[in-house]
Parts: C-alpha cells; structure tokens; sequence
C-alpha cells in the first residue's frame, strides 16, 4: 500500500519568485489577542492561542518603557459659523510614534459654540454648503518637542442639543492646520493609544520574538517587558521575515494574500528587483514606529499590486531614495501621517524616469511628492481621496530641494487624468521650482481647501519655475467661496486653459508677493489665463508689485465674472474676458485708456451718496459687429483702495462700426 506524501517545496526551488511566507517565514496573519506580562518578566499568557509559532515576531502594545513625552498645553478653540451659548471641551496627547503618550493636556472649552455641528451638506458636514454657514470647532495644538507621532484629540464635553458622543477624534500631524471637530462620531485609536484621555504617560510598544511555546496559551519571549501589561493588544510583527527576504530574496519577491505587520524601516537594495503581491490581499502594515517605511534605493525597480498601510504612526509608506527607472503601479497606500509615497533624487545627475500609475492613496498628507532632480515623470491615473477634513495635505506634490546650496527640481513631468479628493487645509496639485511640466485632464475635488493647484517660485533659482501647461481640468472647491481654484506665485511662462473652476472664493489669483514659507518676491512673468469655465466664483484677483505680462482672456462662466485686487499691479497686467452688462467685482475697477475714439459709461455704483461719479474710458477700436466689444482692465490705486464696489454697471455698451 502507498502513503500519499506531501512535499514542502520552497518556490526558489520550483524557479518560481521568492515568497515571503512559504521562503522567507513571514507569517502575514492579521490575527490578535489579548495578554498579560508583568513588567520584568519574559512570560507572556495570551487570551487564546491564535496561530503564533516558534521564531515568529511579535508586538505587545505599551509593553516597552514609558513614554517621556511632556504634557501638552491645553489646545487653542475657535469656530466657523454663527455663534451660540453651549459648551465644547477637548484635549490633546502627544504621541511619540513607538506606541507610547503624554498624558492628556488640560481641557479647552469653547462657550460659543452652536447647539450642532456640521452644515448643509448631504452628510451634514458641510460640504458643497457655503462655507459661512457650516458650523465646525478649530482646535489648535502647540508642538511638544519629540511628538513623532503626533497628537490625539479627544472631545470631552459636548451639549445634549448636539447628540454628540465623547471620545477619540483622531490624530493630527501637521500642527500647523487645526483639527476640526464638524460633528464626527468618536473613532476606535490605533493600537495602545487609550481610548479615553490618559491621566498619566503610557508606555511604547514591546518588539519582540517568540522563543517557545508557540501553538499555545504561554509564550516565552527573548525580551522581557519593560511595563506589566494586563489585558493589553497582542499582534504578529513580520518585520524581521521581510528584512531578510528583501536582502537575500532575489530580484522577485512574492507576497501572497496575507496582513504583514512591520515595526521598522525596511529596505529593498536590488537592481532590476521587482516587489509585488496580490492587490489589496497582500498589505503590509505599519504599527508603532514612525520610521517605519518601505524604502527603495536601487534602479530599475517596479513595486506594484501591493497594499501599503501606515495605520497614523507617522511614517512615510513608500520612499524612492536615490534610485531612478522606478515604477510604482497599482499600490494601495493608506493611512500615512506623512507621504503616501515620496521620491526624492537629491543628487546633481538627474534621476530619469518615474512612472507612478493606477495607484489609490487615502488618507495621507501628501499622497504623491516628488522632490529633486527628476526628469521625465509621469503620474497619471491615480486615485486620491481623503476620508474626511481632518486628514490635511497634499494630492500631488513636485517640490525642488535644496543640495549643497543648490536647488534641484523636476522637469519633463506630466499629471494627468487623476481623481483628487482632498481634504481640509489642502492642496490638489502643488508645484514649487518644478519647470517644463503639464497638468491635465485631472478631476480635483478639495473640501475646505486652500487652492486647488497652485504654483510657487523655486526661492532661488526662479529661472527654473517655467513652462508649465494647466489645461483641460475640473477644479472644485467643496467649500463654497473657499480658497484659489489657481494659484501661482513667481511662475513664469505659465498657461492656464480651459478649466473648470467651480465655488472657489478666486478662480484664479496672480501673485507676486512671495510667502515666507514657499516662495520668494519672485516676479511672475507671462501668465495667460484663456478659455477657462469660471462657475460660481470671481475671477482675480491679481495683486502685490511684481506681476508682469499677465493676461487673462476668453474666459466665461454661468455667473457674472469678477476682477478682484487688493493693490496695483505692475505694467503689463491685462483683462480682456467677453463683454457682459454688467459685473460683479470685491474691489473697484477702471479701464485702461486704449486710446480710441470709442467710450464706455462706467457707473462705480458707490452707496456714498455725495460721491456717486461716472467715469468715462474708451474701448477697443477693434471690436466690430462681429466681434463682440473687449475691454482692457485694471485696478485703481489711491483713494479707491480698500472700497468694496458691487454691481457695476456698463452703461453704454458700445459696438463701433467695421
């Protein structure tokens, strides 16, 4: 009689791709539990055995030394929307990206607040509402030294008018834009992060790995724990399994459907290598350990159907670093309270070819960023969305950095044909110093939004920031009257043509002031603005000393299009748009003296009754029957600064004879 006997064969063995699991002893389980160790002690007792093995890694949440974090000062409240007399109250925990905390600040109270929160949006927070009448709480944090983690934000008091439950809110990273409370329902925390605000410091995550005992209740580990756990998450940690599979697995590894948990920086260093999986069933996901990150530092690589999870502990997912020929191509990257994937080339030879494709990335703060001397980039069909206005960033970022003293930027680089969802304080495509580019076809949808693209001069180099095509876009502002559907600041050499700019406060605003934190008083030079649908929004304004050469064109809307500026521009600043009746502007306007014979009534329309003048100013020579009457337009200075005209009327329209 013969025994059927079952074989277990590596797939190096069958020339098949190196597989993290079945070659490399990864355990890729999702599974947890409970446990207990005291503090001291190598002997940990599970709530139930589970499928942890011999030699397998583990995490044991707050089973490491306490954190050092100190207490955060009691958060900074304001609000949006009409005032009211109930209470609000919050605190903060500083995090410090191992699994560890504060204790929770003292608490702020707003006494202000309405009876509800949200707005007039289809899921009551206020979204497509006019931005004056959502209702939300600001709540601001001052940075605590060594919080690489971030900061966890609990609501302790609400009104019963409200309904609102207490509890965790979320985690804010950027401390530089508020957290908003717009009526949300307390979330489930990460892993060791209490679910109510901590009285006391709480202790990082344990890392560890299992000596004996696996398969059963009793473990025995080669660490002991630093703080006692009782009752506290237990979780695989595959870390090790992927770090060695990485360096000794060969060109192609293999993830099978499987939750691979990782705690520290991993780093694929294989020419010509290609790490891939499963879609979605393969995930590998981070927990307690903000360096945490999946970096790639040799050429010629391809990274695709992976799922990347950062779970907020404040790393950066995927990181291109010093490699160039790479393609990153149906990845998931979710959760990150940095990038989503950040490729940076920080050398003075230009890295050449990225391909970032079919991607989805949600909830992180910048979702792509491409940073430095790369040339020929291409980022196009990808999927950005953030799940609600506490996850603030950016959609698509391309970014100079500097090396050495100079500046490096991306050139060559097409966006194209991306859906962006994003959220709070954000920006939909960002360029800073990245010359020679076009962005295109590309739906941005950006709720409580900044702008929804906007150009910055490289700080030193402005010779480099030029030569950038926006066309063909939809822009929408989720916020209405919120933010710049276009921003551009020091550009030269720039088209922006037919787009559709839809509820920004300006569609499209020129600029060259120059702000502190992104960009220098760099002259704007040769913007053109022509054909782009301007849907509920005005068009300008453009403003501050060194625009130069801009023109603004044929562009057309549903409702009366506007011109805004808050000081003079320079020479060379035009508006020539289809001649309405009539205007709806937030500063006044003059014509510009085209020196013809022709002239056009402008009515001011100021409420002062004492001074109620109409100025008279010539238009075109060149408009015919035929060709509808254009007027060239700028904004006065003098004692008409600051004076909010509306309703300006063109009294005469005129059509001169061919």
């Amino acid at each position: 009689m013969k025994v059927p006997v079952t074989l277990e064969v590596s797939s190096r063995q069958l020339g098949m791709p190196f597989n993290v699991r079945l070659d490399g002893g990864a355990s890729g389980s999702p599974a947890s539990t409970t446990g207990h160790i005291e503090a001291g002690s190598r002997v940990l007792t599970l709530a139930e055995p589970l499928d942890f093995a011999d030699g397998q890694g583990l995490y044991l949440a707050n089973g490491g030394p306490l954190s050092s974090l100190d207490t955060p000062p009691a958060p900074v409240l304001s609000q949006n929307g009409p005032q009211g007399m109930e209470q609000y109250s919050y605190v903060v925990v500083a995090l410090d990206g191992l699994g560890g905390g504060s204790a929770a600040s003292e608490p702020a109270t707003l006494n202000t607040g309405p009876a509800t929160l949200g707005g007039l949006g289809p899921d009551g927070s206020g979204q497509n509402a006019p931005l004056y009448e959502a209702r939300w709480i600001n709540i601001r944090l001052a940075p605590v030294e060594g919080a690489n983690g971030g900061y966890a934000v609990y609501r302790v008091k609400a009104p019963a008018t409200s309904q609102l439950a207490l509890g965790f809110l979320g985690i804010i990273f950027e401390i530089n834009a508020p957290f908003i409370d717009y009526g949300q329902t307390p979330d489930t925390p990460p892993p060791g992060i209490p679910a109510a605000p901590p009285s006391f410091p709480f202790a990082q995550g344990l890392v560890t790995t299992i000596i004996s005992g696996g398969g059963s209740s009793t473990l025995m580990l080669a660490d002991a724990a630093v703080t006692t756990v009782d009752g506290g998450p237990v979780y695989h940690d595959d870390s090790e399994a992927l770090a060695r599979a990485y360096e000794r697995g060969g060109a192609v590894i293999y993830h099978p459907p499987g939750t691979y948990r990782v705690s520290r920086m991993l780093t694929f260093a294989v020419p010509d290598g290609i790490l891939e999986g499963d879609g979605g069933a393969s995930q590998i996901c981070y927990q307690a350990n903000y360096t945490a990150s999946l970096v790639v530092t040799q050429s010629h690589v391809n990274v695709r159907n992976l799922a990347i999870n950062g779970a907020y502990v404040g790393c950066t997912l995927l990181s291109i670093r010093g490699a160039d020929d790479v393609t990153i191509r149906e990845v998931s990257l979710a959760n990150a309270l940095q990038s989503g994937l950040e490729a940076e080339a920080f050398t003075m030879t230009s890295a050449h070819r990225l391909s970032v494709t079919g991607n989805t990335v949600q909830n992180c703060a910048t979702a792509i960023s491409v940073l430095g001397n790369w040339d020929n980039v291409l980022i196009a069909e990808n999927i950005v969305h953030f799940d609600d206005y506490n996850h603030s960033g950016r959609g698509v970022s391309l970014h100079n950095i500097e090396t050495n003293g100079t500046y490096l930027y991306p050139t060559h680089w097409i966006v194209t044909e991306n859906r962006i969802r994003a959220g709070n304080h954000t920006g939909g495509i960002v360029v800073q110093g990245a010359g020679l580019g076009t962005i295109t076809s590309n739906v941005l949808e950006v709720a409580g939004g900044i702008f929804g693209m906007a150009f910055y001069a490289n700080p030193v180099a402005p010779a480099s920031s030029s030569g950038v095509v926006c066309s063909a876009n939809y822009c929408e502002s989720l916020w209405i009257g919120a933010g710049n559907g276009v921003y551009i600041d020091g550009y030269a050499h720039i088209t922006v043509a037919e787009n559709i700019l839809r509820n920004w406060g300006y569609a499209i605003q020129v600029t060259g002031y120059g702000g502190p934190a992104e960009s220098p008083d760099v002259t704007t030079l040769g913007v053109v603005a022509v054909n782009n649908n301007i849907d509920n929004a005005v068009l300008g304004p453009v403003n501050g000393s060194l625009p130069l050469a801009v023109e603004l064109r044929a562009n057309s809307g549903l409702n009366p299009l506007g011109i805004v500026s808050q000081s003079p521009p320079a020479s060379g600043v035009s508006y020539q748009n289809p001649y309405p009746t009539s205007i709806q502007i937030y500063q006044p306007l003059a014509i510009v003296d085209p020196s013809s014979e022709a002239s056009v009534d402008v009515n001011m329309g100021r409420t002062d009754a004492t001074l109620t003048p109409v100025y008279h100013y010539a238009v075109p020579a060149y408009a015919t029957t035929t060709n509808p009457v254009t007027v060239s337009l700028r904004v006065p200075y003098g004692w008409w600064y600051g004076w909010t005209a509306t309703n300006v009327q063109l009294l005469t329209p005129v059509i001169v004879a061919d």
